[in-house]
C-alpha cells in the first residue's frame, strides 16, 4: 500500500514551540514511512536545513498579508499544489496556518483537513478570532494541547465534538513505567 500523504503547513521554521511540536511530529512521521511534506508561510529558520537534510519536500506560499491580491494567488496555489501532490493529510499550525491552508484543502478535496490550536489566542484580535473560527469549521478537527483551550474554544462557539486534546502534544504512555534507577 501506498504511505499517507501528509502535509503540515507552518508560519514559519523558527524555534517556537508549535514549530518544534510540528517537526519533531513531521520527522517521527516521516521515519514511520509516512510521505511528509512541509509547507510554510516564509521560508525561514532553523528548520529549513533539516527539513531538506531529511529529504522531505519544503514549499514556500509566501504572503504580504491576508488581505491581499497576492494572498488570494498564493492560496490557489496551494490548492494546486495540495491536489498535484495527491495529499492525504493536512495539518495547519496556528492562526495563519490554519487561515491560510484550511480553506484551499477544502476546496482541494483533501481528505482528511486538521486544525491546530496551541494557545487561548490572547495575542488574536476580536476579527483574527471570528475569521479562525469561521475557517475552523471546515475542518475535520480542531486540535488542541490542553483542557483549557478545549474549553475556550467551546465558549467561543466551536464545535466540541471537532476538538480533540492532546496535552502538549506528547503522549504520554511513553512515561507510564518508572525509569531505572
Amino acid at each position: 500500500t501506498e504511505p499517507i500523504r501528509l502535509l503540515k503547513i507552518v508560519p514559519t521554521l523558527l524555534c517556537g514551540g508549535t514549530e518544534n511540536q510540528a517537526i519533531t511530529l513531521a520527522r517521527s512521521l516521516h521515519e514511520q514511512s509516512f510521505r511528509v511534506e512541509v509547507a510554510c508561510l516564509r521560508r525561514v529558520g532553523p528548520f529549513v536545513q533539516e527539513i531538506t537534510d531529511r529529504g522531505m519536500l519544503l514549499s514556500e506560499f509566501r504572503i504580504p498579508g491576508f488581505c491581499s491580491f497576492s494572498a488570494l494567488v498564493q492560496k490557489a496555489k496551494f490548492a494546486r499544489h495540495l491536489t498535484k501532490r495527491r495529499i492525504d493529510v493536512m495539518h495547519a499550525y496556528s492562526f495563519y496556518g490554519n487561515v491560510f491552508g484550511i480553506l484551499p484543502a477544502r476546496l482541494a478535496s483533501t481528505p482528511v483537513v486538521i486544525a491546530s490550536i496551541r494557545d487561548r489566542g490572547a495575542y488574536l484580535t476580536p476579527m483574527q478570532k471570528r475569521v479562525q473560527r469561521f475557517v475552523c469549521r471546515f475542518a475535520d478537527c480542531v486540535l488542541v494541547n490542553a483542557e483549557a483551550v478545549k474549553d475556550w474554544l467551546t465558549s467561543e462557539g466551536y464545535n466540541p465534538a471537532k476538538i480533540v486534546v492532546i496535552p502538549n502534544g506528547v503522549e504520554m504512555s511513553r512515561f507510564a513505567e518508572p525509569a531505572n534507577p
